[in-house]
Order: structure tokens, then C-alpha cells, then sequence
């Protein structure tokens, strides 16, 4: 690691401003170009780069100074990919098997963050209100992006009650979801 992102490391820590800046302007080019190799759209790409840069940021305190910041930052691109299509996942799921979540959100295809954070909420409540088996299930399934047979495996139980006991988990889900919006 150079002294110099030493030293900037540092400057972060301390709050300085222009440090931030210089972090952002300097590494801009190496995570838009990581995020745009991954990812096409382009308003996607730029929120996954703030997201990274945002990330970076607030867990710079963690950084053991062992690898080159690019090398570190690279890493957290790389999570931040992962991340948006684990969210783009569940979001296809949640709109082919809830439909009413589109009226929910007001029928936007791209909810804004206040609405997006609403929504997470809206379905951490619904996953606590689950039974913890069924939790585990569709955790399994669409945070993890397990298969039926991965997830049979991993719970040491038959395919059939993996996908049973998924379909029961999404139908509760379904069900705890209309009951958290009669509307």
C-alpha cells in the first residue's frame, strides 16, 4: 500500500472533506468501470456506484491497510454487484408472485429510495411474521439463491419437503402480506 493512500485512508477517518472527494474522484473510474461490466442499465449502474462509494465510506474504519485500497474497493464493488442482483431477484419474485406490490408502490417500475426503504420494511414485518421455518426457506431461496435441491440438502430433508414447505412458505407469506395492507 502507498503512503499516499495512507495517508488519505487517514484523512477519511478524520472527515476531511476533500479526502472523501479525492477518494471518490480517483477510484470513480476503476468501480463505474467493475459496475458497468455487470451491469447494463445505466441508471442501475450509477446507483450501484454510489452504493459502493457510500459502503466504502462508511466502512472505511475497518480497512487493515493488508491490501491496496483499489484491491479493497474492488471487493466492495463486487459485493455491491452481488447485492443488486439479489435485490432484483426478490423484486422479480415479489412482482410475478405479489402483484399487488406494483399498486403498492404507486405502478412505478424504478421505486425511489424513500419507497424502496418502505418497501424492505414492509417485508422484514411480513419475514418476522413468519413462522421461522418458512423465513429460513424463502431466505434459502431468494437472499442465498439456493435451488430446491440445494436447500433440500442443506436442511438434510427430501426435495419434495423443500418444495412443499416453500410453497407453504410463500403462500404465508402472501397471506401476511395482505393482512399488513388490507388496501
Amino acid at each position: 500500500m502507498s503512503d499516499a493512500d495512507k495517508q488519505l485512508v487517514e484523512q477519511i477517518l478524520q472527515g476531511q472533506r476533500q479526502a472523501i472527494e479525492q477518494f471518490y474522484y480517483q477510484y470513480l473510474p476503476l468501480v463505474r468501470g467493475m459496475v458497468r461490466r455487470k451491469i447494463s442499465s445505466p441508471e442501475d449502474c450509477e446507483e450501484v456506484v454510489q452504493d459502493v462509494f457510500i459502503s466504502a465510506i462508511k466502512s472505511i474504519g475497518t480497512f487493515s491497510y493488508q491490501a491496496k485500497l483499489s484491491t479493497w474497493l474492488a471487493s466492495i464493488t463486487r459485493h455491491e454487484i452481488a447485492d443488486y442482483y439479489r435485490r432484483r431477484k426478490l423484486k422479480l419474485l415479489l412482482w410475478s408472485h405479489f402483484p399487488q406490490l406494483e399498486a403498492w408502490l404507486g405502478k412505478q417500475s424504478q421505486p425511489d429510495m424513500v419507497e424502496r426503504y418502505a418497501l424492505q420494511e414492509k417485508i422484514n414485518q411480513v419475514m418476522a411474521s413468519l413462522l421461522p421455518r418458512y423465513a429460513q426457506l424463502l431466505k434459502l431461496k431468494y437472499d442465498q439463491g439456493l435451488s430446491v435441491k440445494e436447500i433440500a440438502q442443506q436442511l438434510g430433508i427430501s426435495f419434495k419437503a423443500a418444495e412443499a414447505g416453500l410453497f407453504r412458505a410463500r403462500k404465508a407469506f402472501a397471506l401476511s402480506w395482505q393482512d399488513e395492507d388490507p388496501g
